[in-house]
């Protein structure tokens, strides 16, 4: 009796702080209080000031796989190309103790993955198509890793001026575009339903911050469970 009183006690405990965690960075994870996401070019006119958000900063972004290589070899990567308001929220964590900053045309930031596996250090050069660039540092943590940590390939980030620099032809990469913004003041409730309504009429994902609707709010819950699933098992073998 008393050890199932503890198990419930535990759970519930668990459950609680997992919720309360997962909701606090929510916006973390979306990138910002509004988001969207398509595989095509996004009209930002349906998340604008026209549409009576009051905007306080917006990022853009797009990723695609592609394959990087170095002198020891070869491997698929997830590109994310991002602009300099990124990240809108959270840090970009990064290894020896460097501090984010925006890459030049000529650089990159690589996740350890990538790093081992090219046997590639910081300041060590590594080439996309025909080009060359300098690793300008390696990515511990990005700030929604919790839930992008579920792509294929590992990380490389870069920037616009960078994609173009590659040379390599747009329209052959499968693109994954998304702009993230954070507000000035809150939306009312009638907007973002009116949002999401049209956004997703028109093909795209729309995230916002503390609803439920969207990709990104059901991986938390899968995460939600999995931490208290296995937090209750490690309770139990302690048991």
């Amino acid at each position: 009796l008393i050890l199932t009183t503890i198990v419930i006690i535990s759970t519930l405990l668990l459950t609680d702080s997992a919720g309360i965690y997962l909701k606090e960075r929510n916006r973390e994870f979306i990138g910002g209080d509004i988001s969207l996401t398509a595989n095509f070019p996004i009209d930002e006119t349906l998340i604008s000031s026209e549409k009576g958000f009051d905007i306080y900063k917006a990022s853009r972004q797009s990723t695609f796989s592609g394959t990087l290589s170095s002198e020891a070899n070869a491997i698929p990567v997830s590109f994310r190309v991002v602009d300099e308001n990124y990240p809108l929220i959270g840090q970009l964590e990064l290894s020896q103790g460097l501090t984010y900053r925006w890459p030049a045309a000529d650089e990159v930031l690589i996740d350890q993955s990538v790093a081992s596996d090219l046997s590639v250090n910081v300041n060590d050069e590594v080439v996309w198509g025909k080009i060359r660039y300098r690793v300008s540092a390696i990515i511990e943590r990005e700030p929604d890793a919790l839930v992008s940590g579920l792509r294929i390939y590992p990380r490389i980030i870069i920037s616009p001026a960078g994609l173009a620099r590659s040379q390599i032809d747009q329209d052959l990469l499968r693109i994954n575009y998304k702009i993230s913004i954070t507000l000035a003041t809150p939306p009312t409730t009638n907007q973002i339903d009116t949002a999401i309504e049209t956004t997703s009429e028109k093909g795209y994902q729309i995230e916002v911050a503390g609803r439920t609707e969207g990709r990104t709010s059901r991986r938390l819950v899968i995460v939600e469970r999995f931490l208290v699933v296995t937090n209750l098992i490690t309770i139990l073998l302690a048991c």
